[in-house]
């Protein structure tokens, strides 16, 4: 779907759009944290994820969104909001992690998804106007290659500068 996307919007808009490498749902904001306070701050999560259960996410279609500093414009698939439940009690986990060491709380008004193209700058505007053929480039792969797309999800992960921390759920 990534290449169909990027394919699409190649030969209707003037920037080009990249693949995102390693898909992911952020549950966090991007934040600095001290070197030495990484350990205890891992160890903070891990208290606050520890039995945990597994939960299935739900999809739901496709959006524009644009980084809070405006930078970069993104296409991502949404997570449908029957899935919501899980992803803003790990929310809520993290932000009381987040809190104490006095780091940015995710996002009020949320909007769960997977980015799969960003490109440079502000393009919403553009690329919205753009979005009926996105949609139905995602509609005709889902319905051929995927029946289901749900993703269990059995794992959390927190990158930090070069290194990465798996929380598993039970």
């Amino acid at each position: 779907m990534q290449n169909e996307c990027k394919a699409l919007l190649s030969s209707t808009t003037s920037f080009e759009f990249n693949p995102i490498d390693r898909m992911h749902l952020s549950l966090t904001k991007t934040f600095t944290i001290r070197h030495h306070n990484i350990a205890p701050f891992v160890e903070n999560l891990r208290e606050q994820l520890d039995g945990r259960r597994r939960f299935r996410l739900e999809f739901s279609g496709v959006q524009v969104y644009v980084n809070e500093e405006r930078t970069r414009t993104f296409i991502g698939v949404r997570v449908a909001e029957e899935s919501y439940g899980p992803l803003n009690e790990l929310v809520s986990s993290l932000d009381e992690c987040l809190c104490e060491y006095k780091l940015p709380l995710y996002y009020t008004d949320r909007s769960f998804h997977v980015s799969i193209l960003w490109c440079l700058g502000d393009r919403e505007a553009e690329v919205r106007s753009e979005l009926p053929a996105i949609i139905a480039v995602f509609e005709r792969v889902y319905e051929e290659e995927y029946c289901d797309i749900s993703q269990q999800v059995k794992t959390l992960w927190f990158k930090c500068g070069n290194k990465s921390f798996h929380f598993d759920l039970i």
